[in-house]
C-alpha cells in the first residue's frame, strides 16, 4: 500500500519537477479542497410586507334596534368594509347578513362612521377591504348600545 501511494505521488509529481515547476502537495485531502464560500443570508425586512386594517375605538358599537331588543332577539352581521389609506370608511356592504333586517341596518349605519388604522404595505398606508363581525347580544359584555 505504501509503495502504491509513493508510486502515485511520483507519477504525479515527477513530470512537474522535470520542467522546473515546484510542487506543493497538500498534507491531507481536506487541504486539497477549496474553501467553501458562505453566501450572505437574506435580511428580513424591518416592516411586514402587508398589515391589514384594524378598527380603532372611534365610532362605537351600533345601536341595538329597540323592537328586536324587546322581543329578545340576538344576531350577528358580518360586514365588508372598504377602508381608505387615511382610515376613513369608503364603503360598507353585508358579507353575511343577519336574518333580522334591523340588525343589518344598524350595523351598516354604525360602520359608516367608524375609523380604522389603515392597512399598510411596506409601511405605507393603503386602501383595503376588511371583514368586521358585529354581534348583537342582550348580555352586558357584548353587542350594540342600548
Amino acid at each position: 500500500d505504501v509503495m502504491l501511494v509513493l508510486l502515485i505521488i511520483f507519477m504525479v509529481a515527477a513530470p512537474l519537477m522535470t520542467v522546473g515547476v515546484p510542487v506543493d502537495l497538500p498534507d491531507t485531502a481536506a487541504e486539497a479542497l477549496p474553501e467553501p464560500v458562505a453566501e450572505p443570508l437574506p435580511v428580513a425586512p424591518s416592516q411586514p410586507a402587508f398589515t391589514a386594517a384594524t378598527r380603532s375605538d372611534q365610532g362605537g358599537p351600533p345601536l341595538y334596534p329597540e323592537k328586536l331588543r324587546l322581543r329578545g332577539r340576538e344576531g350577528t352581521v358580518v360586514l365588508r368594509v372598504s377602508v381608505l389609506a387615511d382610515g376613513s370608511v369608503a364603503d360598507v356592504s353585508l358579507k353575511e347578513p343577519s336574518r333580522y333586517a334591523g340588525f343589518n341596518r344598524a350595523a351598516l349605519r354604525a360602520a359608516r362612521g367608524w375609523r380604522f388604522e389603515p392597512a399598510t404595505e411596506a409601511g405605507v398606508p393603503v386602501d383595503s377591504d376588511t371583514d368586521v363581525e358585529v354581534v348583537f347580544s342582550l348580555t352586558e359584555s357584548a353587542g350594540g348600545r342600548r
